[in-house]
């Protein structure tokens, strides 16, 4: 409530028939008021026979009014006043005022209304009189008279008529909120109850809105009472007084304009449907993110909606999330707008699961801003119950500049010059143009030719707009003209916008700071040296404020007090910060910048003194300061980064979450890049630096592992140090180690090095086994996660008989998780089964994919109808992403259990709709599972010869492969290989064989430079080439492509074949092929076959390369006949059967001639003994050069 706010509204009819009633100063000159105050007495009279004077409660004199907006036309009883000019102060409505409206349904909300009544004025001779009524209102009363109704707490008795006479008009302040005019004594209830017509449905009137544009420069909005404490204000906290205000989003100097395309998109899906919805939308400063939301809250308000933008907020976690759910109480349509979305992930995290709750049918829409979906989009947020839910399908929606051609550009900025040249008259503290005719300046730039010399976003048109008014306003000053010749150098030299406009913000300083006397005379770069602390940080009280002023090099400590207050009176103070900041961003950040380039030591004396939230504002401040293309200090990322390194403490967790956060976190990489390779830094900042990186980081994924490396080596030596061997080290000694070496393995599945994977989870399960034997509570969740990591890698690398033994295990540990045994002691059984219910779906689901592996296919179906069935009451329940991921890799896998047929196509096109939604809000961790299942379902419906259909989702498939190459080509060619194979044989399928071959030689080109590096990659080139021949043949390339293509495949394949024997060979155990070679040449020809390896591998030549193994062959005739009871599997000797092939490694000629004529006649004679053994022989020299690299 605001008492300078109050008049007085006197009415008379020709001079009689005076009539006082009350009235709430909205504008500098603008009165509201009831509007059957303002009726004539009789039908014969007109409104021209009304003289309306306003006198306001500070002020004795009596202003004469005219009506300018009549409500009853329209059904409602208020009416507005315009005060004639020169008739008031000038500041009588300095700060701006703020509407209100009740949300919810909750009865009995506390509410005030001042005005003037009959009771009070009736002890005074001119029967003025304030009175104050005090009581609550029930939004349920009037729903369907659209209007509130205030019950007051004591009802005064009646005087013959109302008591309330004169109060009509008066305002309803709920807090510091307008809610309403009082209009009524409502009958029958003892003038207990006044009627009042609600602000919002003022607010929708269309004449009434542009009457308050022409006169605050901007359109309020009704905003929530209710949500009050959650949101920032709707309106600018006080009118503008500097030239920068101007160029605030919530000043709306400059009409919008040039967005309105995606205006109607978003109101159209704001129209869509009920429930929850959420968009994302980015680009970088300066493009109107923030006035692109404000425009939709007002075009949604009129339509009935509640709108709001929430604040960011330090609270603690318990505490923010019950001021939340205020939200659960709304009961009508809502439009939430969240600014700086990047910085508080949490937050948005907690209101949307909050929002999530609300259930409901009422719409919710929710529209983030950023300056970009980094990081931090991807990770949002994995943990909260409901919010991923609502972010899989959220779309995200890049501004770029609003005007892209010159002719926009010169419309645009010319609009903007009017529209400035209308708003400059009313700063007042600009006293130097007291006397400019801003009209005339308008009508001067506008002469110019315009030099089309900035971006087309629109606070750089902005900008220059009104850098282009203040010159010409100073040459106006000055008296003089621009002349030609300067003219035309403006028009070649680009000058410093940004600069330029920061020359006329530094005279507000230097003479508002005149002012104090403990700051006059004090340095102009002092001063600006102050606002950059300000624009850098927020501090929370006045303690704070100083503490970090006396920072400032040069600001004597006498005087740090008073710059706080004269900060604090600058920069009107946001969120929860004792003063704000220089306005818009991008200015303030240039700012930062200069001042930086201009005094190093103001970096250097402050960021090391920051605390948590203060340095990761300061750090994302000093990103964003270096992304801008006109950064006035090009070192600005390199100063930084040294004072990351050299203050880690203080500076490398924040530097960590900002670095998810940023458009540009090049140097805060580099920063932890330098500081992860540090041998120095404590356990517990390397505990905390590792947690502040999320697990899937591609950003931050190097330096995580690193940091996982050295916690497991710090583990481990405290261990040793415990008691000598970590096994025999106290328990929460051993759950640090176990903790660190999964952590560990995390990293490493990451960067997919699985063996390494295998090694680390294996350490952590076997200290989880021992640490669950004494607290199974406590660490059996923890086994089972770390089974996971291992079955995974085990899977990677294809050792199934391993991997089935650890999903046996991790399914047995999560069924007894689930079941209860043992269960929390005090929790429900809902939220403590959670996690275990899904680690119980995920570990069926790995099941089924090694029991399939093991050809168990029955087995695997009945393990995979499990996971999916308790996944899907899981998501029905808690629809989290990390839920949901799980249900698509369920049905993706059950796709592959249920394969040929229709029931196949039905589950992976349901994993392939959850998986979209997930890439849709984050790419980089889902795009990869969506195209494996996109190429599943392709195979699926080619199978059912739906070639078309199989077509279509391929292409889809392949768009998405190509991005993810684009952003990691080492990773995501072989997937680009494999699409591209798929496709080829789908579209030769389709006869569209041209296409095909492109496709299939695409394809065959990846995997010939595929296979340089990684061998394995050499088999699919001989398939692809016969498919190529066919496809060409088909395509008529002729005969001789097709033989030529063919024989080449041929070749291949021979490789192939005698690779891939060659590795059955060296996988065979030696001693059982001795034995065998020793049976046959004793069946063959009585002959005793003693192959003998002579191997030295510590012996080395000059070149300081080990020696090759030496091989000898000795055949003799036994006197007696040795044969070994030989009893090989089958396999094995069908195996043994392929691997005979013909090698140079026996010589004929070592035989000597007395064997070869004994042998003359044998059954076997030496040629093919020879032939059978050479195979062996060369595996024997492999094993050895194998053993001596081991050596």
């Amino acid at each position: 409530m605001n008492r300078s706010r109050l008049a007085a509204v006197r009415t008379s009819i020709k001079g009689k028939h005076n009539r006082i009633s009350s009235g709430c100063v909205i504008a500098p000159r603008l009165v509201l008021t009831a509007g059957h105050a303002l009726q004539p007495q009789t039908a014969a009279m007109s409104v021209a026979h009304v003289r309306v004077q306003v006198q306001l409660f500070t002020g004795r004199q009596l202003a004469p009014a005219d009506i300018v907006w009549d409500g009853r036309p329209a059904g409602l009883d208020a009416a507005v006043l315009r005060v004639e000019p020169g008739r008031w102060p000038d500041d009588i409505a300095d700060s701006s005022v703020r509407f209100g409206q009740f949300v919810t349904l909750r009865a009995g909300q506390d509410a005030d209304a001042l005005g003037f009544a009959r009771v009070q004025g009736a002890r005074r001779p001119d029967g003025l009189e304030t009175a104050q009524v005090s009581g609550t209102v029930s939004p349920g009363d009037g729903m369907l008279g659209e209007h509130w109704e205030l019950t007051v707490d004591r009802a005064p008795a009646a005087l013959g008529t109302s008591p309330w006479s004169g109060m009509s008009g008066a305002a309803l302040w709920s807090g510091p909120l307008v809610c309403g005019v009082v209009t009524v004594d409502l009958a029958h209830w003892n003038h207990g109850k006044l009627q009042v017509v609600p602000a919002h449905r003022l607010l929708r009137q269309e004449e009434l809105r542009e009457l308050l544009r022409q006169e605050l420069g901007y359109v309020p909005v009704a905003e929530a009472v209710e949500l009050e404490a959650l949101c920032e204000p709707a309106v600018p906290s006080r009118s503008p007084r500097l030239p920068s205000e101007l160029l605030r989003p919530q000043a709306e100097a400059v009409p919008f304009t040039g967005r309105e395309h995606e205006l109607g998109e978003f109101r159209e899906w704001c129209a869509e449907g009920g429930g929850l919805a959420t968009r994302l939308i980015t680009g970088r400063g300066g493009q109107g993110k923030s006035r692109f939301a404000r425009e939709l809250s007002v075009t949604m308000a009129t339509r009935g909606w509640v709108t709001a933008q929430l604040r960011e907020s330090d609270a603690e976690r318990a505490e923010l999330v019950k001021g939340l759910q205020a939200l659960t109480a709304v009961d009508q349509r809502m439009l939430l707008v969240m600014d700086y979305a990047e910085t508080s992930p949490e937050l948005v995290g907690n209101v949307l699961e909050t929002l999530k709750a609300r259930g409901g049918h009422h719409s919710v829409r929710m529209v983030l801003i950023a300056r970009s979906a980094g990081e931090w989009w991807e990770q949002l947020p994995g943990a909260t119950r409901h919010s991923a839910g609502v972010l899989s399908g959220a779309r995200t929606v890049e501004l770029h500049d609003v005007a892209t051609t010159s002719a926009e550009r010169a419309r645009m900025y010319r609009a903007a010059v009017r529209a400035l040249a209308r708003r400059l008259p009313d700063l007042r503290e600009l006293t130097e143009y007291a006397r400019v005719d801003w009209g005339a300046v308008a009508r001067a730039v506008l002469a110019w030719s315009y030099r089309d010399t900035c971006n087309g976003s629109a606070l750089d048109l902005h900008m220059r707009a009104l850098l282009d008014l203040l010159t010409a306003a100073d040459r106006q000053v000055a008296g003089r003209a621009q002349p030609r010749e300067e003219r035309g150098a403006q028009a070649r030299v680009e000058l410093d916008v940004q600069a330029q406009l920061l020359g006329h913000e530094q005279r507000y300083w230097k003479r508002t700071a005149g002012s104090w006397p403990k700051l006059d005379g004090l340095d102009q770069d002092v001063l600006a040296d102050a606002v950059a602390v300000a624009t850098l940080t927020r501090a929370a009280d006045p303690e704070r404020a100083t503490e970090l002023l006396s920072l400032v090099p040069g600001l004597a400590q006498e005087r740090v007090a008073a710059a706080a207050e004269w900060l604090h009176e600058l920069y009107p103070p946001v969120e929860s910060s004792y003063w704000g900041a220089l306005e818009p961003d991008l200015l303030g950040e240039y700012h930062v910048a200069l001042r930086i380039r201009d005094n190093n030591d103001l970096l250097t004396g402050l960021l090391p003194h920051l605390r948590g939230r203060e340095a990761e504002r300061a750090l994302t401040v000093l990103a964003r300061a270096t992304a801008q293309a006109g950064c006035p200090c090009p070192d600005l990322d390199r100063k930084v980064e040294r004072l990351i390194v050299a203050h880690p403490a203080a500076l490398a967790v924040p530097a960590a979450v900002v670095a998810g956060r940023s458009e540009n976190p090049g140097f805060l990489l580099d920063a932890l890049r330098l500081l992860t390779a540090r041998r120095d830094l404590p356990l517990d900042l390397l505990e905390n630096l590792h947690a502040a990186v999320p697990d899937r980081s591609r950003l931050l994924g190097e330096q995580a592992l690193e940091l996982a490396r050295q916690l497991v080596k710090a583990h481990r030596h405290r261990a040793r140090l415990a008691r000598g061997v970590p096994a025999f080290a106290p328990a929460h000694i051993r759950a640090g180690l176990a903790r660190a070496e999964h952590n560990y393995a995390v990293r490493l599945s990451s960067v997919r090095r699985w063996a390494d994977v295998v090694e680390s989870s294996r350490r952590a399960v076997r200290l989880y086994r021992a640490l669950a034997r004494s607290d199974p509570a406590a660490y059996l969740p923890l086994l089972a996660d770390s089974l996971g990591v291992r079955w995974a890698a085990l899977s990677e690398l294809r050792r199934y008989r391993e991997a089935l033994a650890d999903c046996a295990e991790a399914v047995q540990v999560n069924r007894q998780l689930v079941a209860g045994e043992p269960a929390t002691p005090g929790a429900t059984t809902p939220t403590s089964t959670v996690a275990h219910r899904a680690r119980l779906g995920q570990a069926l689901n790995n099941l089924s994919v090694v029991l399939a592996e093991r050809d168990l296919p029955q087995e695997a179906r009945a393990v995979s109808e499990e996971a999916v069935e308790i996944l899907e009451e899981l998501v029905r329940d808690r629809p989290t992403r990390h839920h949901l991921a799980l249900l698509a890799g369920a049905l993706h896998n059950r796709a592959n259990r249920l394969s040929p047929g229709p029931p196949a196509v039905e589950a992976v096109t349901q994993a392939v709709r959850i998986r979209r939604r997930l890439a849709q809000a984050y790419p980089d961790a889902y795009l990869p599972a969506l195209v494996e299942s996109l190429h599943n379902q392709a195979l699926e419906l080619g199978e059912l010869d739906q070639t078309q259909e199989a077509g279509l989702v391929l292409d889809e498939c392949l768009r998405v492969t190509l991005q993810l190459v684009e952003d990691q080509p080492t990773i995501y060619r072989p997937t680009l290989a494999r699409v591209l194979r798929t496709r080829a044989q789908v579209l030769g399928r389709r006869g569209r064989h041209v296409e095909a071959v492109r496709c299939a030689v695409t394809a065959t080109l990846l995997y010939r430079q595929l296979a340089t590096t990684q061998r394995e990659f050499a088999s699919a080139v001989g398939p692809l080439l016969s498919e190529i021949a066919d496809l060409a043949l088909f395509a008529g390339a002729g005969v001789d492509v097709w033989r030529t293509l063919t024989r080449e495949a041929h070749a291949l394949a021979r490789t192939r074949r005698r690779r891939a024997e060659r590795k059955e060979l060296r996988r065979t155990r030696w001693p059982r092929w001795r034995a065998h070679l020793r049976a046959r040449s004793k069946q063959a020809a009585g002959i005793r076959i003693k192959p003998r390896v002579r191997v030295l591998p510590l012996r080395r030549k000059q070149d300081n390369k080990p020696r090759d193994p030496r091989f000898t062959l000795g055949l003799s005739i036994p006197k007696a006949p040795y044969v070994p009871d030989v009893h090989e599997l089958e396999l094995d000797q069908q195996a043994f059967r392929k691997i005979l092939l013909n090698h140079d490694l026996v010589k004929l000629d070592l035989v000597p001639a007395e064997v070869r004529e004994l042998l003359a006649g044998a059954e076997y004679n030496l040629k093919v003994m020879a032939d059978e053994l050479n195979a062996e022989l060369e595996s024997l020299m492999e094993r050895f050069d194998q053993r001596d690299e081991s050596l």
